[in-house]
């Protein structure tokens, strides 16, 4: 074979300013033509928007529902706050039972004093014993105090003295009547209007249907005027004015 049968490869003048586009399709080693640059990036932007809308809303929700990592063997446990808080002691029965007795024994003498006082309330006992009602509420009071703190012992004793008290103001109902007419009639003799009323208003207190003590106020509250009659009676008498003493006798009498 000689030189003639091999054909000549002639040069190709190349255009490096000339876009790759131009070159012909059918030449040897020509690559595919580019895309766009806007295509390009509306391409991102959709795979983008893919993306967020549907493979970031499954991602945020299993990172939600997946529980946190425990903590590792290693890590140190946070420092105690302080011991745990002893057992509490046995209950002792029979200090129990004791305490509950008490109790109730405490419990009773209040009923006691409330049944007392009950009755002397019904004896409109306020308006003729306020005193002694009131310092029996004053022990009920300091009765009420200890019992709160658990001394059931001393709450009976308590309640226990003050329905004593109440019980001698019941039980000397009697006696005070008979005290209250006998000196407010004496206040009559006397001339005590005033004392005489305040008597007989608390006799008729402690029983108001007393005759004796209805009389003796209706008195007391004329005994003035009777005295200023019987007086200028007398007065006139002395004189020799026997009519006008009659008149103020008969005036007196008719008031008392």
């Amino acid at each position: 074979m000689n030189h003639d049968d091999f054909e000549r490869i002639q040069p190709v003048t190349v255009d490096i300013a000339r876009s790759p586009a131009a070159a012909p399709a059918g030449a040897a080693g020509a690559t595919r033509p580019a895309l766009p640059v806007p295509a390009l990036v509306i391409g991102a932007l959709l795979l983008l928007a893919a993306l967020v809308f549907f493979v970031l809303p499954d991602y945020v929700a299993r990172q939600r529902a997946t529980p946190a990592p425990a903590s590792s063997a290693g890590a140190a446990a946070p420092p105690a706050t302080g011991a745990p808080p002893a057992p509490a002691a046995p209950a002792a029965p029979y200090a129990e039972a004791a305490a509950e007795r008490e109790r109730a024994a405490a419990k009773e003498a209040l009923n006691a004093l409330l049944a007392v006082q009950h009755e002397l309330e019904e004896r409109n006992a306020p308006t003729w014993a306020a005193t002694e009602l009131a310092q029996a509420a004053a022990l009920a009071a300091d009765g009420d105090l200890v019992y709160r703190g658990g001394e059931y012992g001393a709450a009976q004793a308590k309640y226990a003295e003050a329905a004593a008290q109440l019980r001698a103001v019941l039980d000397g109902i009697e006696p005070r009547l008979r005290d209250r007419l006998a000196r407010g009639a004496a206040a009559l003799v006397a001339g005590n209007s005033a004392e005489a009323g305040a008597l007989f208003g608390e006799a008729l207190a402690i029983d108001p249907a007393n005759a004796d003590a209805q009389s003796g106020l209706q008195r007391a509250g004329t005994l003035d005027r009777v005295l200023e009659l019987s007086a200028r009676a007398a007065a006139a008498a002395a004189a020799g004015e026997l009519a006008l003493a009659e008149q103020g006798y008969t005036e007196a009498l008719a008031l008392d």
